[in-house]
């Protein structure tokens, strides 16, 4: 009757809980519908207020378009007005420098026909010198001999009037061609200024394009930067309105739900007096059950929210860690970018280089044919020297030159003036370019500090706010453990204690193991130990939690063992490890052979020494079946330390360490003896002895060897005496032993 009574009351009691669990499911489902509801009006609101933002987000990119358009055309037009007058200026120099070029091909036209003029006269002189010469040797060679020192002095002062006009000469047309040679390097380099200046405009524009470039792409990334922030914030604002509905809703669910259990409870508790003298030690049973599960699940859940948070941790590591990647990248990027500019910059620098030096270098074959020709002119200066007409002719064309050179000096001149004066203009158009780089460069930097600025300023505002967004998620789990772990409390009442350690005892056949227990109780309260009965024979256990036990046998036992506080207890098997080793044999506890009582029981493998084997070490295995010793030795096993012994070595064979093991042919005069003779001697073995006998030139016992010649030299050396005028005697040594002498 009173299990039937048990029964019913069970039948009972899952009848409520089953009325009780469709009521709250009806209640949930109402609830979920409600939440969707909720969720979906509030996205509706959500993504209305997003479309206007995007809307004015729009509207304002378009507007800023349009003023960048607006910048771009300005500076564009700037730009090509300075081209057209760059334009005009660059066609002026270039009807500028045609005019001194036409003008120089008319000079060397005259010249050209002056000097076809002067080679013409320089054949007939040629002509009439050499008849003259022929005349003046045949009448030298007869004055020389009468008159040899009046016309020596004649001639060297004839000499020497040709020569020092010829050196006359030969400066004016250094002086000359150094001046044609000053204003070609003039030229020059006006030609290498304009062409550097050129280079330098279109350097500008295109730091310049780039400059543009650069600050467009700066901007678009900013304004990037600005939506993703702005987009960030607003789904921070949104989720924590969002939070703290869920939050309110959560607070009022908790509260409607302790409100409905108090109602269940009361409902219970009237029924659980009119059951409480029946069911009282049942009840208590149950409760215990139930408070192990419970405890276990509380350990689960604590377990599964520290690996939550752990995994929460680790996704907020990942998402920094890409972003950090993601700015290396892009500071790597920006590197290699800055670096190819460099090195484009070089490489333009390199082929402008190459062609300065490619023109330097056809300078200098014009200058070497230039010179070539001034010493080809030089040769024909000095034929001329003797004839009298080509000097009046020379004077004339010497005064037409420097009209020439005095015309040419005031046009360079001009030339030069005009230059100076541009070149004063470009300097200070230059100067005021510099000044407006600078004022425009730090006018930049400043709109990148305020723009950084603003950023960090952000930034801070961000992570103070994501900080307290996170300290207030720690609060709110910390708080929701706390009310857990107090609504807990309140419907289980006091905590069990449990055991810590060891949850595993290890022991060996007929020995005794002696444990120390250690438990913990949530509510610090003390903690009593005890035996469940059946209780295993010699097992004992004192109040302080020492464990002592000697298994007689490898019979399946299981140790029950009870802890108690004031107010519940609970029961802690441990899982017992036997070893039944024997002979020497090693207990290996990590690999168990044996499984009883749902692995609470378990019989452990051995780790044998040599010589046994089975599953404890019990049989003594034979150790001469791998012929251990040496090819045609006996072998012995020894028991029972499971070793073997060996029988002498064969004839003619020596054994070296344990007989019979390892024997080596019987050579006293072979390793592993040591060579018994001396190093001069010749040993030979024997079955039982050794004989060592000198080599050929020593003599001896074999054991000492000396060497003969030596011995007889020195003797020699001396006996023998030795007169005055023999001693020129000369020693040689070969590394030996060997001594010759002259005498």
């Amino acid at each position: 009757m009173y299990q039937r009574h048990q029964r019913t009351s069970q039948l009972y009691g899952m009848y409520q809980r089953h009325q009780r669990t469709s009521q709250l499911y009806g209640r949930y489902q109402r609830h979920q519908q409600t939440t969707q509801l909720y969720g979906m009006y509030q996205r509706h609101q959500q993504t209305t207020q997003l479309y206007g933002m995007y809307q004015r987000h729009q509207q304002t990119t378009q507007l800023y378009g349009r003023y960048q358009r607006h910048q771009r055309t300005s500076q564009l037009y700037g730009m090509y007005q300075r081209h057209q007058q760059t334009t005009q200026l660059y066609g002026m120099y270039q009807r500028h420098q045609q005019t001194p070029q036409l003008y120089g091909m008319y000079q060397r036209h005259q010249q050209t026909t002056q000097l076809y003029g002067r080679y013409q006269r320089h054949q007939q002189t040629t002509q009439l010198y050499g008849r003259y010469q022929r005349t003046t040797q045949l009448y030298g060679m007869y004055q020389r001999h009468q008159q040899t020192p009046q016309l020596y002095g004649m001639y060297q002062r004839h000499q020497q009037t040709p020569q020092l006009y010829g050196m006359y000469q030969r400066h004016q047309r250094t002086s000359q061609l150094y001046g044609m040679y000053q204003r070609h390097q003039q030229t020059t380099q006006l030609y290498g200024m304009y062409q550097r200046h050129q280079q330098t405009t279109q350097l500008y524009g295109m730091y310049q394009r780039h400059q543009q470039t650069t600050q467009l792409y700066g901007r678009y990334q900013r304004h990037q930067q600005t939506t993703q922030l702005y987009g960030r914030y607003q789904r921070h604002q949104q989720t924590t309105q969002l939070y703290g509905r869920y939050q309110r809703h959560q607070r009022t669910s908790q509260l409607y739900g302790m409100y409905q259990r108090h109602q269940q409870t009361t409902q219970l508790y009237g029924r659980y007096q009119r059951h409480q003298q029946t069911t009282q030690l049942y009840g208590k049973y149950q409760r215990h059950q139930q408070t192990t599960q419970l405890y276990g699940r509380y350990q689960r859940y604590q377990q599964t929210t520290q690996l939550y948070g752990r995994y929460q941790r680790h996704q907020q590591t990942t998402q920094l860690y890409g972003r950090y990647q993601r700015h290396q990248q892009t500071t790597q990027l920006y590197g290699r970018y800055q670096r190819t500019t460099q090195l484009y910059g070089r490489y333009q620098r390199h082929q402008q280089t190459t062609q300065l030096y490619g023109r330097y270098q056809q300078t200098t074959q014009l200058y070497g044919r230039y010179q070539r020709t001034t010493q080809l002119y030089g040769r024909y200066q000095r034929t001329t020297q003797l004839y009298g007409r080509y000097q009046r002719t020379t004077q004339l064309y010497g005064r037409y030159q420097q009209t020439t050179q005095l015309y040419g000096r005031y046009q360079r001149t001009t030339q030069l003036y005009g230059r100076y004066q541009r070149h004063q203009q470009t300097t200070q158009l230059y100067g005021r370019y510099q000044q407006t780089t600078q004022l425009y460069g730090r006018y930049q930097r400043h709109q990148q500090t305020t723009q950084l600025y603003g950023r960090y300023q952000r930034h801070q505002q961000t992570s103070q706010l994501y900080g307290r967004y996170q300290r207030h998620q720690q609060t709110t789990q910390l708080y929701g453990r706390y009310q857990r772990h107090q609504q807990t409390k309140q419907l289980y009442g006091n905590m069990p204690p449990i055991v810590t350690e060891p949850l595993e005892i290890w022991a060996t056949v007929n020995s005794t193991v002696r444990v120390q227990l250690s438990a913990r109780d949530s509510n610090g309260d003390p903690i009593s130990f005890s035996l469940r009965f059946p209780r295993p024979l010699r097992v004992n256990l004192d109040g302080s939690g020492v464990l002592s036990w000697t298994p007689l046998s490898l019979s399946p036992v299981q140790i029950q063992v009870k802890l108690s506080d004031s107010a519940s207890s609970s029961l802690f098997v441990p899982t017992l490890k036997l070893c039944n080793c024997v002979n020497g044999g090693t207990c290996q506890y990590h690999r168990p052979t044996q499984s009883h009582l749902l692995g609470k029981f378990q019989v452990v493998g051995c780790l044998c020494r040599p010589g046994f084997g089975g599953a404890f070490c019990e049989k003594a295995t034979d150790v001469c079946n791998g012929l251990p010793c040496f090819p045609g030795v006996a072998c012995a096993p020894v028991f029972p330390a499971g070793d073997f012994r060996c029988g002498p070595c064969p004839d003619k064979t020596v054994a070296n360490g344990k007989e019979g093991y390892k024997c080596f042919e019987q050579d006293f005069c072979q390793p592993p003896h040591d060579f018994p003779c001396h190093k001069d001697a010749v040993c030979k073995s024997g079955r039982s002895a050794f004989n060592c006998t000198c080599k050929s030139g020593f003599s001896g016992n074999g054991f000492n060897c000396t060497d003969t010649q030596t011995e007889r030299i020195l003797t020699d050396v001396v006996t023998r005496p030795i007169l005055q005028d023999q001693i020129y005697s000369k020693c040689l040594w070969d590394g030996g032993s060997r001594m010759d002498s002259k005498r």
